[in-house]
Order: C-alpha cells, then structure tokens, then sequence
C-alpha cells in the first residue's frame, strides 16, 4: 500500500472513506477552522464512516481537541523530501516573495501558495492512489487547488468549503484558486445569502449552503456578574481588531467603574500584541483590560462573561460568537460585518452598530446599562441558535457527501452524460 498508513473501519451497513484535506498548520493553534476539522472526523466516525484527516506543516504542536483514535491522521509533510514544507522554499523563490511583499502583499500571498502547491502535488497524488477516498472534503481553495493538481482526470469527488466571506475571497485568492472552486463538484458556504454571491463569481450553480454546528448550551444566569465584556479570538489586527474594542471601552469606562474587558486568543504576531498592550497602558486600563490568552473552556467564559463584543469587519460564520449566543450571552457586533449581519437580527438576538469605535461605544454602554435588555436578548440569543444544533447540520453533511459521490460514481460510470 505504500509509504502512506491506511486503516478502513466498518459499522454494520454504514460505510464511506472519507478523506478531510487541509493544506495547513493545524498542530497548535486552536481556532475556528481548526474545531471544525477535528469535529467533522469525530462525528463521521461515530456516524459509521471511515475518515483520513490530512493536514501539512513540519511544526510540532498538540491538538487543541480530542480526536478520536479511529481517526487516520495523516501529516503530509512527513512524506515530503527532508519532511519539509515551510522551509522547503528555495532561496530564488523568497527573492521574489520579499519583491511582491513590498509592491504587492495579496499577489505575495498568491505567489507563495502557488508554490506550495505545486511542491506537494507529487505526494498528494500517491496518498489518493493509496487511500483511494469515495469522497474528499477540502477545507480551502489552495487544498482544493493541490488535490486537482494531483488528480487531472477528476477521479476522486470533492466537496469545498469555503468558510470566509464571498468580500473576502474576492480580496484573498487568486484566479487560479477561484477557478479550483468553480471545478469542484460542490462548495459548500455558510450562510444563505453567499450561494448567489459565489455563483455569480464561480458562473456555476453547484453551491450549498450548511452551517456550522452550534453546540446547545446552558443559558443560565446564575453565574454573571454584571461586569464582564469577552472577545473570544486570536489577537489580530486586520480581522479580529481587538484594539477597536479598547478604544471603545476607553470611552465609557469611567462610566461603569466595575466592568472589564477579557480578550481570549493566542496571539497572531508579537507586534500586534505590543500594541494592545501599549493601547491599555496609554488609557491606563491595566486593571480593568486583560489579554488571557488561549483557553481550553471557552464555554466556562462564556458562563461567566455578561456581553459578547466582535469588532470584526468580515467573518464567514463566527463560531465564538455563535458558541456565546447558544450560551446566553447578548453580541455587540458591527452592521457592516459579513456573517455576523446574516445571523444577528438588530435588537432581536443582538445589537448590530455602526462601524466605528463611537458605534461600539454605544452599543455596549446600552447593555451595561441594564441587565433586562441583556437577558432579553440574551434569551432570544439562545433560541436562535437551535437551528444549527448538531444533529441536525451534521445530517445535512452526511446527506450531501452520499448524493455527490452517488453523482460521481454514475457520471464516472457513463450513467449520466
């Protein structure tokens, strides 16, 4: 079977190989991306399936999450020349990535991604020859990219996800990697107002929408306090902008003298996390704003925590702040925020505002001020999360992975032409 570790399980009559793909780091960070991959493996397992989660990076870290044993892990760069992949970039190449990241940091990006594609393409092709997956689920369009690289003639079926904005996308990949996507036999989006979006940029129909799962949780007020703001994400200046939210708070702060901030999340770059640090220091908030680093009970937070803050201008489907409404927990997020705006309903579930420190400002000075509109809202929050309860979005998945490789399979065979 070759150098690649194969394992099959079956479950009585439920079976399919299902191989998760994803050219990234994955080993040490613990964010969004990250629980969705690992949750899918364990839940495809429990559902009978056999699941090959593959991922690429010759860092060493732990998994933030628990996988379940039945799970075929596989790194991909352990199959790579010397097991490089980041290192891997001859000095030639990062001559010009260091020429397109001074005149141009999107096409540096593209450029870089380019070539880890076509560096892995060699090794993806016999990992599939050896898996031989009925279906592939690719977790980004650089995946997706490497994986038709890999299989010119389309044997294996893939599914893509796309789990940012449709803005975002436009901004962030190159022709190549949309053209991947449009290729696909399915993408799959997480809200509904992005399928129209991405066919008009794809020219294609074959575009789902299933969410992401939601775990239900306790709404119970007992243990709040009255004087916490949370943001769960990593310190991040362009997306997450902590620093928006201390500026906010720093203009009603000697309002509520009880009240404080917690940022949870790892950091994203030492520079940036400087500059928050700098940003309490400057408004003389040391006591009252804290950078808390990574947490592995983010539900625990969000127990204790009285509102939810998301600065954030964009988000494909803000796992966090879903997590934190299933909790109770009333969100303050900006109107103009992609995915935030299709899930909140203003004074409803949340509070969407203007972009803007001002805006944020008075946004949250509305629910410090009374408990009654927090757990208002905050019930509200709640109840509208149980559509995206496991069980159920999982069965959405499972039922789209059988019709697409049901679809594949007769196409392949000459059954449909």
């Amino acid at each position: 079977m070759g150098k690649f570790r194969v394992i099959a399980y079956f479950h009585g009559d439920v079976y399919m190989k299902i191989m998760l793909f994803w050219v990234a780091q994955f080993v040490g960070i613990n964010g969004g991306i990250e629980k969705v991959f690992t949750n899918f493996a364990n839940e495809m397992i429990q559902r009978g399936h056999s699941v090959e989660m593959v991922y690429c990076t010759e860092k060493h870290g732990e998994f933030y999450t628990s996988i379940n044993p039945k799970v075929n892990i596989i790194n991909l760069a352990d199959y790579l020349p010397e097991h490089k992949f980041e290192s891997a970039r001859p000095v030639s190449m990062k001559m010009v990535r260091e020429f397109w990241r001074i005149v141009d940091r999107n096409h540096m990006a593209s450029f870089v991604r380019s070539f880890e594609v076509k560096y892995i393409c060699h090794s993806i092709k016999e990992l599939l020859e050896n898996i031989n997956p009925e279906i592939i689920i690719s977790f980004s369009a650089k995946s997706t990219q490497a994986l038709q690289m890999a299989d010119i003639h389309h044997h294996y079926p893939i599914i893509s996800m796309v789990h940012s904005s449709i803005n975002y996308l436009l901004h962030d990949y190159s022709p190549s990697e949309i053209q991947a996507l449009a290729n696909s036999d399915v993408v799959q989006v997480l809200v509904p107002e992005y399928i129209g979006q991405l066919q008009e940029i794809l020219h294609k129909n074959n575009i789902v929408c299933i969410p992401n799962i939601v775990p239900q949780l306790n709404a119970d007020n007992s243990e709040r306090k009255g004087n916490t703001i949370t943001e769960v994400a990593r310190l991040d200046l362009e997306q997450k902008r902590q620093h928006l939210l201390i500026e906010a708070f720093s203009r009603i702060a000697n309002q509520f003298p009880e009240w404080k901030v917690d940022f949870w999340g790892g950091e994203n770059g030492i520079s940036y996390t400087l500059y928050l640090k700098n940003l309490i220091h400057d408004y003389h908030l040391e006591n009252r704003v804290f950078l808390k680093g990574n947490t592995n009970y983010p539900f625990e937070v969000y127990r204790k925590a009285d509102i939810f803050a998301l600065p954030s201008p964009y988000e494909g489907f803000p796992l966090a702040m879903t997590e934190a409404m299933s909790a109770g927990l009333p969100v303050v997020a900006y109107e103009s925020c992609s995915g935030a705006n299709h899930i909140i309903l203003n004074e409803v579930n949340g509070i969407l505002v203007k972009d803007g420190v001002e805006g944020l400002a008075e946004g949250l000075r509305r629910l410090m001020v009374s408990k009654e509109l927090r757990y208002k809202i905050g019930g509200k929050a709640h109840n509208s999360m149980k559509k995206y309860a496991p069980d159920n979005v999982w069965s959405q998945w499972e039922s789209l992975i059988q019709k697409t490789a049901d679809h594949h399979r007769r196409f392949d065979s000459g059954v449909l032409n």
